[in-house]
C-alpha cells in the first residue's frame, strides 16, 4: 500500500510539472511587450510642426492594448522656455488616408486626430490608451497610417525617445470595408477578375483557419497531457490489482491465484 502511495505521488507530481509547463506555453502566446521607436530622424519643430513621423510599416498602432502608455521624451532648443510653458510642448497626431467611416474623416476619407498628454513635465509627456481612443473616436486603429510626434506650441522642441508599452506582438486582423466607388468598379470587372477574387478570398479563409489552429495548440497540448496522465494512472492501478490478487507458489515456482493457493494448502 505504501508503495502504491509513492507511485501515485510521483505521477501527480509529474502531472503538475507538465501542466504548469503547458500553461506557461499558452500564456506566452498572449504576452505583451514594450516597443522603443528609433528617433534618429527626429528634428526640431514648433507651431504644430512634426518632430518625428512613424509610418505604419515601422509600428502599427493597432498593436496597442488598454494598458498601453506612449511615453515621449523631448528637449527644448531654449531650456528657459520650459519655465513659461502653459501646456505640453509635444503631442501626438494620428493620421489616416483611408478611414471614411470615422467621425472625424473629411470628404476624402482622411483623418487627422491630435492627442494631448495626460501628464507631462519639462522633458517628457505620457499619453494613455484612453487619450488615443478619445482623440481618434474609434477603436479601429488598424487604419492609422502615421503616428506623428508634433510640437503644438511656439516652443522649439525635439523628440529624443518614444516608448510604447504593453503592445501585442501583432496587430489584430481587420475587416476591409468596400466603399460605394469600389462597389461600382467591381460591377464592371470581368469574369476572370471575379474568379481571381474568389480564389484570393478562399486563400485568406484558409490562412485564418490555420492561424486559429495555431492559437489553440496550447489547449490541445494540455488536454493531451492530462489524458496521458489519466491513462498512466489507470495502467498502474490495473497492474497493482493483478499483483495483489496473486501469490508465489513455492512448489511450482510461479505466481498463482491466492484462492487456488489457499485451496491447495487445505
Amino acid at each position: 500500500m505504501k508503495r502504491m502511495k509513492k507511485i501515485f505521488a510521483s505521477i501527480f507530481l509529474s502531472a503538475a510539472v507538465l501542466v504548469s509547463g503547458a500553461l506557461s506555453i499558452a500564456a506566452s502566446a498572449t504576452n505583451v511587450k514594450d516597443v522603443k521607436i528609433d528617433c534618429k530622424d527626429a528634428k526640431k519643430a514648433s507651431t504644430w510642426g512634426k518632430s518625428l513621423s512613424v509610418p505604419k510599416d515601422t509600428f502599427n498602432i493597432a498593436r496597442i492594448t488598454e494598458d498601453t502608455q506612449i511615453i515621449v521624451t523631448f528637449e527644448y532648443e531654449d531650456p528657459t522656455q520650459a519655465e513659461s510653458a502653459a501646456t505640453s510642448p509635444v503631442g501626438l497626431a494620428l493620421q489616416s488616408f483611408s478611414d471614411p467611416d470615422n467621425a472625424l474623416a473629411d470628404e476624402k476619407g482622411s483623418v487627422w486626430a491630435e492627442v494631448k498628454p495626460t501628464t507631462y513635465d519639462e522633458s517628457s509627456a505620457i499619453f494613455y490608451y484612453q487619450d488615443i481612443l478619445r482623440a481618434y473616436a474609434s477603436k479601429d486603429f488598424g487604419k492609422i497610417d502615421y503616428l506623428h510626434i508634433i510640437a503644438p506650441s511656439a516652443a522649439v522642441v525635439k523628440c529624443t525617445s518614444v516608448t510604447i508599452t504593453d503592445c501585442n506582438d501583432k496587430a489584430p486582423e481587420t475587416t476591409t470595408i468596400t466603399t460605394a466607388a469600389e462597389e461600382s468598379a467591381a460591377e464592371e470587372t470581368t469574369a476572370a477578375q471575379t474568379t481571381t477574387e474568389t480564389v484570393q478570398t478562399t486563400v485568406q479563409k484558409d490562412n485564418a483557419s490555420s492561424s486559429d489552429n495555431t492559437g489553440s495548440s496550447p489547449i490541445f497540448l494540455i488536454i493531451g497531457i492530462v489524458s496521458g496522465i489519466v491513462l498512466a494512472v489507470a495502467v498502474v492501478i490495473i497492474i497493482m490489482n493483478k499483483k495483489s490478487s496473486k501469490a508465489f507458489d513455492v512448489s511450482t515456482g510461479e505466481f498463482v491465484s491466492k484462492k487456488k493457493l489457499s485451496k491447495k494448502k487445505k
